[in-house]
């Protein structure tokens, strides 16, 4: 699933209390995270 599609899908099923995530992330180790689209980010 991709950073669009599960920002799409938030949208539709999640209370607005806080907004959309602007970065959709899909997994995480350690200081090392990743979105849908498999890029990395470091905490």
């Amino acid at each position: 699933m991709s950073n669009e599609e599960l920002t799409e899908r938030w949208q539709g099923t999640l209370m607005n209390n806080y907004g959309t995530p602007r970065l959709p992330l899909a997994r995480g180790e350690g200081a090392r995270l990743w979105d849908a689209d498999g890029k990395e980010y470091l905490d």
